[in-house]
């Protein structure tokens, strides 16, 4: 029990951090709240910096395919959203053009 406090900052409370936003972001994209792939990215940079720190080669390159995959997906649903609301007015302006 004497060791819970180094356990808990051997690595400066990044590991928790990166924690804590990872499933964080994982509740907020079944909310489908986009806002979860940014928070996905901080969490998945917050590792890569951990990796470097703990000398993990194979989780420095997971954190960046981790960043790059949140970072397309945050750019995707950006993108289908906003066509999600110009649906309508395509729609009308089809309409009227027949």
């Amino acid at each position: 029990m004497s060791d819970l406090p180094a356990i808990l900052t051997q690595y400066y409370g990044l590991d928790w951090a990166a924690m804590i936003l990872g499933l964080s972001s994982y509740y907020l994209i079944t909310k489908r709240n986009r806002f979860g792939f940014a928070l996905q990215a901080v969490a998945s940079i917050l590792g890569c910096v951990l990796a470097v720190l703990a000398g993990q080669g194979g989780f420095i390159v997971s954190n960046i395919i981790f960043i790059a995959m949140a970072s397309y997906g945050y750019v995707a649903w950006s993108q289908q959203q906003q066509q999600e609301k110009l649906a309508p007015v395509t729609a009308i302006i089809h309409e009227n053009r027949s």
